[in-house]
């Protein structure tokens, strides 16, 4: 329904294997070598979830090993085979699980980075980039890397230039291009607002500069999160320009912001009273002083978190021409798109799913919708739209059942037909989950849902 696209750049692992044999021999030849011994690396952790029955988080791992070495890597090769073998386990992940593995995944990640800054610094461009590029993937806060690329850390805003980092550190804010004093006075309406740059969007806003930076730090902790669930599926790196996010004080000044910027977009159905709309490389959305009576937060941090989502997904899977609202796909859509909402939400660095609660959603209507999930795979946007709140809270069970039942076992799949969605080839990927009886998979689902805290 909210069709966003921002240009981000997702580098494929044979552009990276092209680009290392286009290098000096020997650069080219020790970055090989480190590729794979951090393969290994990871494949040993990969297999250490597999028995554990922690299957997405065996994925993930896999995944990363995948795009060092590329798939015809026999390692990678050999796991895919033991994968496959693998028993679907009947439980989820529990905290217990999620500490394990994070610990294990944060202790080898940061390690591998650190020998990538190591390598960076005697490396040539284009390489060094590329190796710079692995550290900061594995290692958003790798501060050598950081150091070396001229950028500081500010609280809430993640890692940016240093001289605007100290601007932002100085409390100011940029107006017509320049950096000033906050003067709330000044900024009435959308077309004098202010803007704050993050290290993921580019903020234009109204309200109050501490309220802002709350929004901000909200959905900078939302890209964490999104980084993470997507690592052992697609390289993250690179970005053309930021996104824009607006964020406005009344409804008046929303309308006319959008009005101005997208013409006709308030016309569409759905957007002319919600308090939020994503479309092309920007987000819109108005503060209120409300609470939605199955959001137990703020709206706003709802309505930012699930609009951004869209905006990063679909900015760095899309491919020009694609179609996010294809028919049969917006159950995957917004259902992790409300996934992501939930997680931004909760804003636990301890993430990947544990002990998630359903962002405070009564989940009575998408549970009774379950047995009828055929439908649901099969339903238009205007059939989908009639009934909004059952069908998205319906994806929402189904998006965090296949992401986090059953040992992450379908994550993967999950995450691989978002991808697809988003190029625009909905009708050639393979799932997995897909292939299951719909009668098993509903019984599954609603089995699963029982256990997402109301």
């Amino acid at each position: 329904m909210r069709p966003a696209s921002i240009p981000i750049l997702a580098l494929a692992t044979s552009a990276l294997l092209l680009a290392s044999r286009l290098l000096p021999a020997q650069d080219a030849g020790a970055w090989t070598s480190t590729r794979t011994a951090w393969a290994r690396e990871h494949l040993k952790l990969a297999d250490e979830q597999l028995a554990a029955g922690n299957l997405g988080f065996a994925d993930t791992q896999a995944g990363i090993a995948e795009q060092l070495v590329g798939a015809e890597n026999a390692g990678v090769k050999a796991w895919k085979v033991k994968r496959l073998k693998a028993k679907l386990p009947e439980k989820g992940w529990v905290e217990g699980d999620w500490k394990a593995y994070g610990e294990n995944r944060g202790v080898l990640h940061r390690k591998e980075a650190a020998q990538a800054a190591g390598l960076a610094v005697k490396a040539k461009a284009p390489l060094a980039a590329e190796i710079e590029g692995w550290a900061l993937r594995l290692d958003p806060d790798q501060a050598e890397v950081r150091k070396r690329r001229g950028e500081e850390r500010v609280p809430g805003l993640g890692w940016l230039p240093a001289d605007t980092a100290g601007q932002l550190r100085a409390g100011k804010v940029k107006c017509a291009g320049v950096w000033e004093a906050p003067e709330p006075e000044k900024y009435a309406s959308w077309d004098t607002s202010y803007a704050i740059p993050s290290e993921h969007f580019l903020f234009r806003s109204t309200l109050p500069r501490e309220r802002l930076i709350a929004v901000i730090a909200s959905l900078e902790a939302l890209y964490r999160i999104w980084e993470e669930a997507f690592e052992g599926i697609a390289p993250l790196w690179g970005r053309k320009e930021l996104p824009e996010v607006w964020v406005l004080r009344t409804l008046d000044d929303y309308q006319a912001c959008v009005t101005a910027q997208e013409p006709g977009i308030l016309e569409r159905a759905m957007t002319r009273g919600i308090m939020g709309v994503a479309v092309t490389s920007k987000a819109f959305f108005r503060e209120e002083a409300i609470r939605d009576k199955f959001i137990p937060v703020p709206f706003l941090t709802a309505v930012a978190s699930h609009e951004c989502s869209h905006l990063i997904h679909r900015g760095v899977f899309m491919s020009d021409g694609g179609d996010p609202a294809q028919k049969g796909t917006l159950w995957n859509t917004e259902g992790i798109a409300m996934l992501m909402e939930a997680m931004g939400m909760a804003a636990s660095p301890d993430w990947n799913g544990v002990g998630l609660a359903g962002a405070g959603r009564g989940l009575d209507r998408g549970m009774a919708f379950l047995d009828r999930l055929p439908d649901l795979f099969g339903m238009d946007a205007n059939t989908f739209n009639a009934d909004a709140a059952t069908h998205y809270e319906a994806s929402y069970i189904l998006a965090h059942f296949l992401m986090y039942g059953q040992g992450g076992a379908h994550r993967r799949d999950l995450l691989k037909a978002q991808l697809a969605i988003q190029k625009g080839e909905s009708g050639v990927y393979d799932l997995h989950f897909h292939q299951l009886p719909v009668k098993d998979l509903c019984a599954l689902a609603r089995a699963h849902a029982s256990k997402i805290p109301k």
